[in-house]
């Protein structure tokens, strides 16, 4: 098993034209650098929110990902990519901060 080397993330929470809430974008690359394509990211609200999980989205070729339509508060984000460790960390999202 090899480490996602790398994950950029960039948790936006801004009121958007079309669709209210917030945005999450990722970019998953290996320790060289490469993207990550088909990579899963998965969600899952914090526990005392009681909303259903979104499903899981994956990463293209160039190991990006945008995901819109969220609600503030914290996010439990995992990424799964083959032939790697399961990497998970926290994010919160919060109106007006970048």
């Amino acid at each position: 098993m090899r480490f996602l080397w790398g994950l950029s993330i960039i948790a936006v929470a801004v009121p958007m034209l079309a669709q209210e809430g917030a945005s999450l974008s990722l970019t998953v690359h290996d320790e060289l650098g490469r993207p990550i394509e088909s990579a899963a990211v998965i969600l899952r609200p914090d526990l005392n929110v009681p909303v259903g999980l979104p499903p899981p989205f994956f990463t293209d070729a160039d190991g990006r990902v945008l995901i819109e339509g969220l609600m503030e508060g914290e996010w439990q984000v995992e990424v799964r990519g083959r032939g790697f460790m399961i990497f998970s960390a926290y994010v919160r999202l919060q109106e007006g901060l970048p």
